[in-house]
Formats: structure tokens, sequence, C-alpha cells
């Protein structure tokens, strides 16, 4: 694949904050708050403009004004150290910056985002990701599938761009083929369970005709039937080949090789790795052994919680009672896929007309359930992918129906309330659409923030009455905190799979033991992110009870919700600040 055009002129082509071409050099006037602001904006600007660059991919899933969609992200070795150099460059534009001229100024949230971002993406750099990327829940067998469902087809230019696009993917396959090959002879492996777990996908996908595939997806807009065969063909006869290749080399030469061990600990520096990936997920300055503690001690309160709940719907506040009580509850579950898919649109029907009174703003985006292909069912998750910027796309739950027989009601119900209303689709709907504010802080994320709020709402679609039933409510609260016990007893405290799979069934007692190894194989993958959801709920809820505490009679829970979801997707350390500067403004009768 061709070189980003920054990776060779990045410093004389993208803006102010980068340092300039010229030899010579100047003494720097003294720093103005408004000299660090413009420098600020000025480094966002870069960074946004080079991101969408160098991962095309997101321009495409967000519908960016102004973006050709033709290209691939450079997984080249040339490619990946281009990237590093930028981000280095404007880290450094960053550390000339006196963060203390910011604060209250409009670039305050871009710096604060922007920084955390760039910190922790150079710090993750020793996990060396690319030698062994090899994941089940979001490799590129899982999201090109994504990207041909946002790929643009209405035009002949859309329709250029995607071939141009597909024409590429083969060249990607191949790229990671050599990333993964380069790993092992650097001590870099994915475990042998994830790689078996990607085999099955690639050979479901393989046994599809071109135009089953989900990469046929752009033809079914198009409704051009000469670029539909093209597509169809390109599919068949490069794309496929390729994909047999990964497939093969899998099998014949990687597998038997890969690691034994799932922590990431096993991998060279993997210790340093898991420290790095924690602080990139969390966006909070957690140890391994202190999540550990912590998510024990979040999961026993949680236990205290259901006793609670349990004594009013079951008579009883044991907890092995309430569930075995629950477990054997055949009314609880499904009969059919309808029936789960029913369900979950009439849950969300519900948590979309109450939201109003709950939150002073609401998206104008909408959300719209599809299942989960079916050739991931047995090894992904079900997830949420937001609508494109320029409202052709809705946002999009996209549920998993596999077992519909094993799924419980008060799962589905949950599971519905995190996914749209009143949570990601909400929260990530509304940091789109907030058009003034800059790019960065509409597009960048982070994991605790965002997978904190959605926990956050799960119980807080209790207060907002939208659970069927007692029962329902019962099994929100039974869905505890454990990836914050699981997720560093893997990769720091040295669990073994069986040993993660049964403490999981010990507490996720409605779960099969399906779900607890889908749910341990996903925590292997991605080492630290599962620890966001129970993390960054306390902090929602911290921050709650202390604005409760501060105003009394005059907090107003919409406010209070606006307030937390006013910037976007901040870090968590930035929320307690905007959360705590709200709550000292603050005057009776405001």
């Amino acid at each position: 694949m061709p070189k980003p055009i920054f990776e060779l002129t990045i410093t004389c082509l993208l803006g102010l904050a980068l340092v300039s071409c010229s030899p010579e050099t100047t003494e720097a006037p003294a720093e103005t708050t408004d000299s660090a602001e413009a420098a600020v904006m000025a480094t966002a600007d870069t960074y946004i403009e080079a991101w969408f660059e160098h991962f095309p991919e997101m321009a495409t899933f967000y519908r960016i004004e102004g973006k050709s969609h033709d290209r691939l992200t450079d997984n080249t070795p040339e490619g990946r150290a281009a990237w590093q150099a930028v981000e280095d460059q404007l880290l450094a534009d960053l550390a000339s910056v006196d963060p203390d001229l910011l604060e209250g100024s409009d670039a305050w949230l871009p710096y604060g985002i922007l920084l955390e971002s760039l910190e922790a993406s150079r710090d993750s750099r020793v996990c060396e990701t690319h030698g062994w990327n090899i994941d089940q829940v979001w490799g590129w067998q899982i999201w090109l599938g994504e990207l041909a469902t946002a790929q643009p087809a209405s035009t002949d230019e859309e329709t250029a761009w995607a071939l141009a696009r597909w024409q590429r993917i083969p060249a990607y396959i191949d790229n990671e083929i050599d990333n993964l090959r380069d790993g092992l002879g650097a001590g870099y492996s994915a475990p042998q369970r994830n790689v078996s777990l990607v085999v099955e996908q690639i050979d479901s996908l393989l046994g599809m005709n071109s135009s089953e595939s989900p990469l046929y997806a752009p033809a079914v807009t198009a409704e051009d039937d000469a670029f539909s065969e093209a597509l169809a063909q390109l599919i068949e006869d490069d794309i496929y080949p390729a994909m047999q290749r990964y497939r093969d080399f899998l099998v014949d030469e990687y597998h038997d090789r890969a690691r034994t061990e799932i922590a990431v600990a096993a991998l060279p520096n993997g210790a340093a790795c898991y420290v790095a990936q924690l602080r990139t997920y969390t966006t909070l300055p957690y140890e391994p052994e202190e999540m550990f503690e912590a998510g024990k001690e979040a999961v026993a309160l949680r236990e205290e919680q259901i006793t609670v709940v349990g004594e009013r719907v079951f008579e009883t506040g044991d907890l092995a009672e309430i569930r075995t009580r629950m477990n054997d509850d055949e009314s609880n579950r499904f009969e059919s896929r309808e029936e789960v898919l029913e369900y979950t649109t009439a849950a969300v029907n519900r948590a979309r007309e109450a939201t109003p009174l709950w939150f002073g703003k609401v998206p104008e985006a909408d959300v719209v359930i599809k299942p989960v292909p079916e050739y991931q069912e047995q090894s992904s998750t079900s997830r949420y992918v937001p609508a494109s910027d320029d409202g052709a796309l809705p946002g999009t739950y996209f549920i998993n129906l596999f077992q519909p027989e094993e799924q419980t009601r008060g799962s589905v119900e949950s599971l519905s309330f995190h996914e749209a209303y009143p949570g990601h689709h909400l929260q990530i709907a509304l940091a789109q659409e907030r058009s003034a504010a800059h790019p960065v802080t509409r597009y960048i994320g982070n994991s605790g923030f965002i997978e904190g709020w959605a926990r956050y709402t799960e119980t807080l679609a209790n207060e907002m009455g939208l659970y069927s039933s007692d029962r329902n409510t019962l099994e929100m609260l039974s869905g505890l905190p454990t990836g914050m016990v699981v997720d560093p007893g893997i990769h720091a405290m040295g669990w073994s799979r069986d040993e993660a799979i049964e403490y999981t069934l010990s507490k996720q007692t409605h779960w099969t033991p399906e779900a607890a190894a889908t749910y341990v194989d996903r925590i292997v993958v991605w080492p630290g992110q599962m620890t966001t959801y129970g993390a960054g709920e306390l902090e929602f809820i911290r921050l709650r009870r202390q604005a409760e505490a501060t105003l009394g009679d005059d907090f107003d829970i919409r406010e209070f919700h606006d307030q937390a979801l006013g910037n976007g997707s901040v870090t968590l350390i930035m929320l307690r600040s905007q959360i705590n500067d709200w709550l000292n403004r603050y005057e009776p009768g405001d």
C-alpha cells in the first residue's frame, strides 16, 4: 500500500502545532493565555486531520464531510512508525504549553483529551499489539464487515471509492500475516484458543457466496449492476484468497507456536503492557492489585443489593437461594430469536419515551436494532455502532440472538438500556452532535467514561421505572462488576482460563458456561478493557452522590446528567474536575 502523505511531509503540511521545516530558530516570546490557547487548538486541528488520514476507516464510520473513503489504515511497519512520529511531535508541542494558562478557556477540553490519548498511546507501545493482533471480537474479519455497512456507494464517485478500498483489502490481510510472523520471531503471540476462534469465523466467511458476504453490503446500497458484479468478483477472486492465506497461516504455521498462557504478562514486557492498558482504558491511575481489590469490594456491595431486592421478589435474603430461584425460573427465558428481538424493541422504545424526563438534552439521531451476523454469534457479543455525522446512518444496536432459550428477560432489558437509551446511544450521539465543539472532543473517547456511563444507566433505568418487573431489576443487579476482578485476575494474578470461567459462573449465576467462556475469551484479547465498566460506573455514582450532598433540595437529576455528558467522553479525571467546577459555581436558585 502507498504511504500516507503525512509520513513524508507531516511537519510541513499539517499546521502551526508542529515544528517548522526551516532550520532557523528564534527565541520564543513569553507565553500568554491567548498564545497557549492558540497553540493547543492548532495542535488539536493537526491531530484530528492526521488521525483521519492515518485511520481513514473512522472517517467512513462517522461519514465525515469532505473525506474520501478509498483507503485502509497503513498496517505496515513504516505506516506504524509514521503515526508514532506524529504522536511524538504532538506530545512535544503540548509539553511546551503551560496548562495553568488554559483554565477556563475553550482549549482546556481538547488539551486534556488529547494529552491523555497521546500519552496512553505512547505508553501502550510496549505491548507491541500489532505482533499478536488476533481478535475474535474486533479483528479485521469483524470490523471490515461493519465498514462495509458504512461504506458510501450511492454515486459513481462513491462506488469508485468502494472498489479502490476493497482492492486494498488483500494487501492489508497479507500485512497482518507479516506482522504476526514478525511477532512470533520476537516472542509475541496470541493465545491458542483465540486463534481457533478467529479461524472458525474466517471459515464461516469463506463458506458464503460472495453476494452473501458482509463485504458485499455496498452493492446493496448502490443498486448498480455493473458495480455489484465488479464487487462480487473482487471478493471472490482477490479477497477470499487473501482470507484463505491468512486462515492457512494461522492453522499451518501459527497455532502450534501460539502461547498456551492467556495472560498478557506471558509476553515480553507484559506486566508493563497491562499497567499501560489499564490506564488507556480507564483513564485512572489504577495498579492491577488495586483494581483487583476494588473489584472484589464492588462485587460484594452489589451482592448486598441483590439480597435486599431478593427479599421482595422471593421472600428470602439468602444469596444462594435467590440465585437458585432465578436460575430455575423457566418463564424467565425465551423460546425464539423473534421473541428476544421483540422484547428488546419494546424495552428500547420504552426507554426512548422516558428519556426526556431525566435528561435536559436528548440526541436527534435515532437508534435501530439489528441482529449480530450469524457467523459472529458464537464468539462475539452485542455492541453499539454510532450514527454517522450526516444522518444517513442511525446508531445501531447489534443484539446477539444466539441460543435465545438461554437468554433471560432481565439481562436482555438491562443490555438494551446499556446499549441504547439511556446508555451508549444517548451519550455517544450527544457527544457527536456538539457541532460547535472541537472534533477531538466529539470523536476521541475512552472506555472508562463510555462503558462506565452505560453501566451507570443500567441502574438508572430502574429509577426511571423501565424494568418490567422487580424480577428483572434483580437480574440487572446480578450483572456484577466481575470484570474488575477477572481482568486483573487473568493478566496480573495468574488465573487460568478455567479459573476465570469458574469465578465468573460463581458470580454471574444467570450465565451459561458458553456465555462465561465468551466473556473470558474477550478479556484475554482486550487486556484492561473489561475493568472499565465497573470502575467507570463507580465514578459516576460517586460524583452523583457528591452533587446530591452538595445541592440538597436543589439537586436536579436532569441538570446533573447534562453536566456529566456536556463535554463528550472526557477522561474520568476531567469529569471529576468539571463536576466539581459546576458545584463550586452553583448558587441557590440557579
